[in-house]
């Protein structure tokens, strides 16, 4: 089957030349799917591996006692994770302190004078940063000094 494809070199090598294309062209479509893989790859994968070895568990059961019992179980693992990762923010809050514990600390002998620096609320800096950047890119919470 291999020696078959690569014997047709011009079909094989027009196919890939419209392959890459379609890449580069379609890029913005499948790059916002990439970048949400990206961003929430560790969850994504706990919850894949919860659910193999909760299906796994289920088609290998007999009773439907049990059965129900593991879907249950599945339900209530899929909603604690999302409760404590999206409605409490912990997510979030794991971000932010992962990024404060790799900030280069130093501690300052007295405060800089400031004179005529205006005072942006956390919420009007967050919208201009979005204003800023592009349809693709996501804006993470600023470093506040």
């Amino acid at each position: 089957m291999l020696r078959l494809f690569w014997k047709n070199k011009r079909p094989t090598v027009l196919l890939y030349l419209i392959l890459i294309i379609l890449l580069f062209v379609l890029r913005d479509d499948y790059q916002p799917f990439l970048l949400f893989i990206r961003k929430f790859f560790f969850i994504i994968l706990v919850c894949g591996i919860i659910a193999f070895l909760l299906i796994r568990t289920f088609r290998k059961t007999a009773s439907t006692g049990k059965r129900i019992g593991i879907l249950v179980i599945l339900l209530a693992v899929f909603g604690l994770i999302y409760y404590t990762g999206w409605q409490l923010k912990l997510y979030d809050y794991m971000k932010t302190y992962n990024v404060f514990l790799h900030l280069n600390k130093v501690e300052v002998s007295e405060l800089p004078l400031t004179q005529n620096e205006r005072i942006q609320p956390l919420r009007n800096i967050y919208s201009m940063a979005n204003e800023s950047v592009g349809e693709t890119m996501d804006v993470s919470l600023p470093h506040l000094v």
